[in-house]
This record gives structure tokens, sequence and C-alpha cells, in this order.
């Protein structure tokens, strides 16, 4: 099985630009972004129309980050 992999924008975010929280807009129909989003530890938190296309949004806050491998 792949190695579970530390997603690079979380450290930018929350370390570097000090971002409390981090979303995905992702295309509702694309299960395979969604299934990432959650390996990545994002959660589903809510969906909408953005020009026309329905999208999920995950998110990832801060306080749930696991943090950089040591």
């Amino acid at each position: 099985s792949p190695a579970r992999r530390e997603p690079r924008y979380a450290p930018h975010a929350f370390e570097t630009l000090d971002r409390p929280h981090i979303i995905s807009v992702i295309n509702a129909e694309n299960r395979r972004s969604i299934k990432l989003a959650e390996r990545l530890g994002e959660s589903f938190e809510w969906s909408d129309e953005i020009n026309g296309q329905q999208v999920v949004i995950y998110g990832l806050a801060r306080d749930k980050w696991r943090g950089p491998k040591p």
C-alpha cells in the first residue's frame, strides 16, 4: 500500500501563512478528489453551487492537523 503523504500545502498554510483553517473546493462528482481530501485529514464541511457546478467543501483546522513528521 502507498505510504501516507503529508499534504505539502498544510505546513505552508499553517506555519508560513499562519492560517487557522484551510479548505478544498471539489466538484461534487469527483469521488477520487473527495477520497484524497479525506486521506489527507480533511473532512466534509458543506456543499454549494459555484458557477452552476455543485461542489463540496472539505477542510482542515490547524488544531486537527497532525503536523510534519519528525
